[in-house]
């Protein structure tokens, strides 16, 4: 998208405003596509065949036309600026240019990431999402391989059987999961630490399209390991409706 962007096959129409951002609505965008937040569409237009293509921006096109982007220009602007494929100001008049601070990431970055609670809420999030998207689309194998194992106590272990046939009673009640956006805001996650800090309990509410939402994905989170793996180590502990 970026790169279609940059080389003229998405255009931008003549009555787009001009580009208003500054670094920091840039950087806290930065910081929601690394922590996996939603951060919005992009709208597309595609006139009839044939028509003249008046772009606003005046890059050289190097690629064949494809759409006029409608909605997303400070957003997409941003991310160019990001790939350092933006040549222009800010809002100020200032030369914009963004940096991303990766030091968490890098050495000792497991130990901050896991004391950092926003950033290892979303690596775990991001897991969560991993293992429903395989789960709803019946990959049971892609969603165990998402999991580290059943939690303690647990007296039957999840396989690919048992995931199948939490799907088809989950399929009973609701005709599909939703996983867009809406399913995904943080407010259908609840994170419980522990009082010694050693696990956490994540209960993340599965999103239907009537939004009863009545069942519920229960984990468990192994701090210590998770710090020593350098990602979430993450057991399902419950996987059914809450009545």
């Amino acid at each position: 998208l970026v790169d279609d962007f940059s080389t003229g096959a998405i255009a931008l129409p003549q009555f787009q405003r001009d580009y208003v951002w500054n670094s920091r609505k840039v950087r806290n965008l930065l910081d929601s596509l690394l922590r996996g937040f939603p951060i919005g569409g992009f709208y597309l237009w595609r006139p009839k065949l044939g028509a003249v293509v008046d772009s606003k921006r005046p890059q050289t096109v190097r690629k064949a036309f494809k759409a006029y982007l409608i909605d997303g220009q400070q957003r997409l602007t941003g991310l160019e600026a990001a790939y350092g494929r933006y040549r222009g100001d800010d809002k100020g008049g200032q030369e914009l240019r963004c940096f991303l601070d990766l030091s968490a990431l890098s050495t000792n970055g497991d130990e901050r990431r896991t004391r950092d609670t926003r950033l290892f809420t979303a690596a775990i999030r991001t897991r969560i999402f991993t293992f429903l998207r395989a789960w709803s689309l019946g990959d049971a194998v892609a969603a165990l391989a998402a999991l580290d194992a059943s939690a303690e106590g647990e007296d039957e272990p999840w396989t690919p059987e048992r995931l199948t046939g939490a799907l088809e009673g989950y399929r009973v009640e609701h005709q599909l999961l939703r996983l867009d956006p809406e399913a995904r805001n943080l407010r259908h996650t609840h994170v419980s630490p522990a009082d010694d800090g050693r696990t956490w309990r994540v209960e993340q509410m599965l999103v239907d399209p009537e939004m009863i939402n009545d069942w519920v994905a229960d984990f468990e989170v192994d701090v210590p390991a998770s710090r020593e793996s350098q990602e979430p180590v993450l057991r399902l502990r419950r996987l059914s409706s809450l009545v």
